[in-house]
Parts: C-alpha cells; sequence; structure tokens
C-alpha cells in the first residue's frame, strides 16, 4: 500500500539503475516514518525485477532535541506542533522539508558548505527521539568576479559585487542583472571557485549586438486633398558602444501634417560606479510656420535594487511663435522651469518575443510657466505600465496603459499634449490628437507563427480631455499585423482604421504602416 503511493522510475536500461531505484524508494519509506524498512528480496526473472520492501511498524511522529540554535528561524515554527525548552515534536514526513529549510537559511547567509543532520536516532515509547546537528561552516563573501569572454564588461553595472555574502540567491541575482542587459548574454552558467581564504565567481559571459536604426513610412488620406500623402519616422540606437552600458537615441518623426519632431536621449548608468545615473533628453519640435519648441530635461535616478528606481527630474521649456499674428491663435512665446520625481520599475523577459514582461513607470513635476498671454504655476503627471500574458502555448496578450495631464489655469495651443500614431493610437496621425489630458490603452492578441514571428490584432482606445476647448473625446483604432524577422531585420506591417466612438470606420482612413529594425 505505501509503496502503491510512490512515484518511482519503472523502466530502466542498466542494472546499476534497478538498484539505485529500489534504494530511492526505501528511502522514500523512510522518510514516511517506516525507520526500519529493510530490502528483504530481489528477484531477477529475465528483463523484471521484483523487490520485497519490508516496512515494518510506522512512526508518525518525532521529538527533535538540541534544537537551540535554530531557534531564531522563524519559518521553522510552521513544521513543528510541539515544543518545550529540550526537544520539538513534528511530522517524520516533515523532517526532510524541516532539514531542507535550515540548509536554505544557513546558505542565504553566506554558509555555502552548511550540513544539517539527525544523530542518535532512536525509538522511545512508540515515538522517534533525535538530536540535531548543524555545523554551518566558514561564512563566505564573494571576494573576486572574473568575466570569461567578454573582458570590457562593465562590472559596475552589477548589483552585488566584492565583501558581498556568497549565496546561490547572489548567484541568481547577478544573473537576472545580465537578463536585464540587452548587450550582454551568458555563454555557460556561472562557476565558483572555493579555496582556503578566499570566493570567485567566474562569468562566462558574450557581447552582443544592440545597436539597431528603425524605419517606418506610412501613408495615410489626406482629408483636404483626399490625396495619399507620406509621413514616416526614423530611430537609431546606439549601445554600449563604450563598455559602460551607455546608449544614444535619435529620433526624428514627420507626421505628413508639417510637423516635425527631433529627440534625442543619452543615458549613463552608475555614474563614477555609483548607484546614480543619468538622463538627458532634448526634444524640438517645429509646427509649420506657427511655432517651435525646445524640451530639455534631466533626470537622475537612484537604483534602489535591481528592478526599482526612483530620481529627480528638471525639465526647461522654450517655445517662440513663428507668426506675427500668434496670439489670435494661443500660440505665444513661453519658458518654463519644472522640478520632480520619477519612479521605474522594470522587469526584463530573456524571450525576445515577450520582451518586457511588465515595465511601470511614473513622473510628477511642478514649475512655472512664463508668457506674453498668461503667467502661472503648472502640474504635469504621466505614466505608462505594460504587461504581456500567456494565454496558450502559443498566444500571448499585449497590455499598455499611458496617462498624461497637463493642469494648469490657463492653456497654450503649443504646449497641449498630443498623441497619434504607431506609438500612442495607431489608425490616426502622429500626434495629429492635442489634449490636456489622456489615458490609453493598448491590447494585442499575438499568436506565434514560430519563434520570432506572429501576428497581432490591434486595439487601441483612448480618453482625452481638451481643457481649453472644454471637450472631452473618445477614440479607438483596430486593425490586423504581422511581425516577422528577415535577413534585413525585425519587420513589422499592420493596418489600423482609427474614429471617435460615435461615428463609424472608413478603410479609406485607414493607415498602412512598415517599420523595419535593423540591428547592427
Amino acid at each position: 500500500m505505501v509503496i502503491n503511493e510512490l512515484k518511482y522510475k519503472k523502466n530502466h536500461i542498466t542494472n546499476s539503475s534497478v538498484f539505485k531505484t529500489i534504494d530511492s524508494v526505501k528511502n522514500k519509506i523512510e522518510v514516511l516514518g517506516f525507520i526500519n524498512a529493510n530490502i528483504d528480496t530481489i528477484i531477477s526473472k529475465d528483463t523484471t525485477y521484483l523487490a520485497i520492501i519490508k516496512t515494518g511498524n510506522p512512526y508518525k511522529k518525532t521529538k527533535i532535541y538540541n534544537y537551540q540554535d535554530i531557534k531564531q528561524i522563524p519559518v521553522l515554527k510552521n513544521f513543528y506542533s510541539s515544543h518545550t525548552a529540550e526537544y520539538i515534536t513534528l511530522a517524520t514526513e516533515r523532517i526532510p522539508f524541516f532539514l531542507n529549510t535550515i540548509v536554505a537559511h544557513y546558505e542565504h547567509k553566506g554558509f555555502p558548505f552548511v550540513a544539517v543532520r539527525l544523530q542518535h536516532i532512536k525509538v522511545e515509547n512508540g515515538e522517534i527521539t533525535a538530536e540535531l546537528v548543524v555545523d554551518t561552516g566558514t561564512k563566505r563573501k564573494i571576494d573576486k568576479i572574473k568575466i570569461n569572454g567578454y573582458k570590457n564588461f562593465p562590472k559596475h553595472l552589477f548589483p552585488i559585487g566584492a565583501t558581498h555574502f556568497y549565496s546561490n540567491e547572489a548567484l541568481n541575482r547577478l544573473r537576472s542583472q545580465i537578463r536585464q542587459l540587452p548587450f550582454v548574454s551568458e555563454t555557460k552558467s556561472p562557476e565558483t571557485l572555493f579555496t582556503p581564504d578566499s570566493t570567485i565567481v567566474y562569468l562566462y559571459l558574450k557581447k552582443e549586438t544592440a545597436n539597431s536604426i528603425d524605419g517606418l513610412i506610412g501613408f495615410n488620406r489626406n482629408a483636404a486633398t483626399d490625396k495619399l500623402q507620406l509621413n514616416g519616422y526614423a530611430d537609431l540606437m546606439l549601445s554600449n558602444l563604450f563598455n559602460a552600458g551607455e546608449s544614444f537615441t535619435l529620433k526624428w518623426n514627420n507626421n505628413g501634417q508639417n510637423r516635425q519632431d527631433f529627440k534625442t536621449n543619452i543615458f549613463i548608468p552608475h555614474i563614477f560606479k555609483s548607484k546614480f545615473s543619468t538622463y538627458l533628453t532634448l526634444n524640438i519640435i517645429k509646427q509649420d510656420t506657427s511655432f517651435a519648441t525646445t524640451n530639455f530635461k534631466i533626470s537622475i535616478p537612484y537604483q534602489i535594487n535591481l528592478k526599482n528606481n526612483l530620481g529627480l527630474s528638471y525639465k526647461y521649456l522654450n517655445s517662440v511663435g513663428l507668426l506675427e499674428n500668434n496670439n489670435l491663435y494661443d500660440v505665444s512665446d513661453f519658458s518654463g522651469s519644472f522640478t520632480g520625481i520619477n519612479y521605474i520599475f522594470s522587469n526584463l523577459n530573456p524571450t525576445p518575443f515577450l520582451e518586457n514582461s511588465f515595465n511601470f513607470n511614473a513622473e510628477i513635476l511642478y514649475g512655472n510657466r512664463k508668457s506674453v498671454l498668461h503667467n502661472g504655476s503648472q502640474w504635469f503627471l504621466s505614466s505608462s505600465i505594460n504587461s504581456t500574458l500567456p494565454v496558450f502555448k502559443r498566444s500571448y496578450i499585449y497590455l499598455t496603459n499611458e496617462i498624461a495631464w497637463l493642469y494648469s489655469d490657463f492653456y497654450l495651443d503649443n504646449e497641449l499634449l498630443r498623441l497619434g500614431g504607431i506609438n500612442t493610437l495607431r489608425g490616426f496621425s502622429y500626434n495629429s490628437i492635442l489634449a490636456s489630458f489622456y489615458s490609453t490603452l493598448t491590447a494585442e492578441y499575438r499568436l506565434l507563427t514560430n519563434t520570432n514571428d506572429y501576428l497581432f490584432s490591434i486595439t487601441d482606445i483612448a480618453t482625452t480631455q481638451n481643457k481649453k476647448l472644454k471637450k472631452t473625446t473618445n477614440y479607438v483604432g483596430i486593425g490586423l499585423g504581422y511581425s516577422f524577422k528577415t535577413i534585413v531585420g525585425n519587420v513589422n506591417l499592420s493596418y489600423a482604421i482609427g474614429n471617435t466612438f460615435n461615428e463609424g470606420f472608413s478603410f479609406k482612413n485607414g493607415q498602412l504602416q512598415i517599420k523595419i529594425v535593423n540591428r547592427f
């Protein structure tokens, strides 16, 4: 009856495998409280083996003495049913878990060679009694981390370093940090060299190509001329060129409606090998002959831990009207300075298809805007969250929510928030919608066709408020797309139709977009 409840391997290739399984079954029976179990007979006939194991009487409870050294481990209280000053009592079948928990506790504290065992095991009055022996060994710290393969790897990006206690958790944190970096990969699992006076961790890394150029060509119909017009953008990202974990991005966009955006971003992680990093952003926007706006921002996040960053932000805005009668169009020269805080949570998934399995960031800024038409204080709040959820074996749902809010007593056209386009609201021209507040929800159902390619549906929903016009509008964009990998790079084809909630869809207003990302 006992053996029938156990799981064990029944088909074997070698005789030694058979006998190992028999011993394993005997050990499992002992764990259940049959400490007198023994292998009575093994009968062999052709290719069949029959093992007879006499279990003896079961002992359901065990008293463990000499447990004082483990009193400080709170989780162990969940194992024993009663205790006195001399011993604790627990179910015999839970002893392996009990001992493993003790081992895990000390390994976490930097004792990789801890040994835990029971000695002087005997039976008294129908119960098993034993003494607990804990030999922690020498406490170890990581004295050195050596890199094989990628000699110039920026070690200051590691979440741990010398003097950090050695444990499996520490190694897992190292590996998790490596998976967060797009420019490096592991070629094999880490190895550790223990000597009498040092502990050295060896990592086997390979530098990966992380630079990319991203292009988009789009066509949409001009409502005024009823003709197709060209729009598009180009993104360039350079990463880790100087082996410091830094990145540089440059983006240019033309929405096909006389609006151009230019944006560059520089990220420098762990300045002077500290936990502080720097983001520098310069954004220049030009709207036909109406205005030109320059936006400069610097953020200094502090790495709380592997996934969480909290920092300070400063933003300077300057906008210049290009028309003589700008005031007639609520476009005015203005400048403003804003300070605030930002928070970033990042959890990258090493699977290329999933990319970021969960990301969240938020920022709040406060400052003063000065213009010819109005001076006053302003608040700016923004947040973004995205997640990928598995549905079936080859399908996923990708969700993104973005919120932005500009709070002011008076609004100018050239300071309003803008949305629309492939990154915020598909089916609409790039940054064609003006708002003082917006919230967007992007939902994609992704179906893998192979390792790197997938079909996806498009459902983009947005709610906007324009306090200047005292107007609230709801938008929706729907469509289909296909992302696939070629020798040129990753290609993303999509077709989306957009409109407001109270209006119908028209295929002639749809947008066909081709996005190409080439890594080099």
